[in-house]
């Protein structure tokens, strides 16, 4: 079997990867980039599994082939991954879904025939949507439930595999299909739920929600206990000790951030429409961005002349920036007129955001009064004493 994955992020090259175990997989996609990398067994973001199974399968004689997206590259394909961006649209309080459109559009000209499975984050509905104005009758949508930096290792052992199709047939025959895929990886099949298309969208947007919910909790916690003089640590302990409540996803941040998470809330506020109540997601989004907030002021009434911060990724092991809380944090301490330097490697600039970048740690913590950190690596845990994090855990 033929099969094509459109889109070389962190979701399309994991289940290429993934695939490439037991069928013909050619990734595409448009940035010469990220094709020149995959080609040369390189991942073109953080990932070192990635890497080291691209690397892997050229060994084997049977590398993963990356090419461009161009008209017909679809021709004769027998089953479309479709993994592209589908950003946040605050105009229109919903995903704009116009990528994924035309990867149908361009699957109805080529291979209509061929089974399409979608994996960009979808609202609820749209996939059914999309399927039907494009006359495709052959389409899933089977959502990712990736970390950033851990992406084939979340593909290889999933907590559950989700398969959204309108028709059950189709939905089957999937699940065979990916039997196979499992076990030429040498890994056991994960539990699989069978649902329609709108359902499997729900579960994706409902799922990152909860964790963002989980995050907003215990960083609101951590905030009461620092506004009162408490100990966060001694709370939270003496809360997650409870089994129903779990010591997980519970280390405090300066705010949840990544591709996913802020955009997935809003979205699935956006998907409850006037007839549900909301009010629980409401107060998700809302809750993260007073955290933002609240970390801003307690920096601010420090009073220190240099503010320094390691760091703008939005987690640890990621070379993503987008949507990060210490990115907005920055802002607006610069907004407010501090004086702010940053160690950030994958910023090249000498500037960033109204603050000065420097090239080292050692040249930070030189500079600086304090250094905002949201994580406490080993790399700065020598400089301890001069780190303002909220950090409880040394994890994510």
């Amino acid at each position: 079997m033929n099969v094509a994955v459109v889109g070389t992020g962190y979701v399309g090259l994991a289940t290429a990867v993934l695939w490439a175990a037991c069928y013909d997989v050619t990734v595409l996609d448009i940035v010469q980039s990220k094709i020149d990398a995959v080609n040369a067994c390189k991942s073109p973001f953080e990932d070192t599994l990635i890497s080291a199974r691209l690397a892997e399968l050229a060994q084997e004689g049977r590398p993963l082939r990356a090419a461009t997206n161009h008209p017909g590259a679809l021709c004769g394909v027998d089953m479309v991954m479709v993994a592209v961006p589908t950003n946040f649209s605050e105009a229109i309080g919903a995903f704009d879904a116009s990528v994924v459109e035309g990867v149908l559009a361009q699957v109805a000209a080529e291979c209509p025939n061929a089974v399409t499975v979608i994996r960009s984050t979808m609202q609820p509905g749209v996939t059914s949507a999309l399927a039907a104005a494009k006359r495709l009758s052959r389409v899933l949508y089977c959502p990712e439930f990736l970390r950033e930096g851990r992406s084939l290792d979340d593909c290889l052992h999933p907590d559950r595999l989700v398969i959204g199709a309108d028709d059950p047939s189709i939905a089957e025959e999937y699940r065979t299909t990916v039997e196979d895929v499992y076990a030429s990886n040498g890994v056991p099949m994960p539990p699989v739920v069978l649902c329609s298309t709108q359902e499997a969208e729900a579960a994706k947007l409902a799922a990152n929600t909860y964790l963002a919910l989980r995050v907003a909790f215990f960083n609101e916690l951590d905030s009461f206990a620092c506004h009162r003089g408490l100990d966060a640590g001694k709370v939270i302990q003496a809360v997650c000790l409870d089994t129903r409540v779990g010591d997980h996803y519970n280390n405090p941040s300066f705010g949840y951030g990544g591709y996913c998470l802020p955009k997935d809330t809003k979205a699935f506020l956006g998907s409850f429409g006037e007839d549900a109540p909301s009010e629980l997601i409401e107060a998700v989004v809302n809750a993260n961005a007073s955290r933002k907030r609240d970390i801003t002021e307690a920096v601010l009434a420090l009073g220190v002349e240099r503010i320094g911060v390691y760091r703008l990724v939005a987690k640890a092991n990621s070379d993503n920036l987008r949507s990060s809380a210490m990115i907005d944090i920055v802002v607006e301490l610069v907004r407010h007129g501090a004086d702010v330097t940053l160690y950030e490697p994958i910023v090249e600039t000498d500037s960033y955001l109204g603050a000065k970048v420097v090239g080292s740690v050692e040249e930070l913590f030189g500079q600086c009064d304090i250094v905002l950190a949201n994580r406490v690596t080993p790399e700065i845990a020598p400089y301890r004493a001069k780190v303002f994090s909220r950090d409880l855990y040394g994890r994510d």
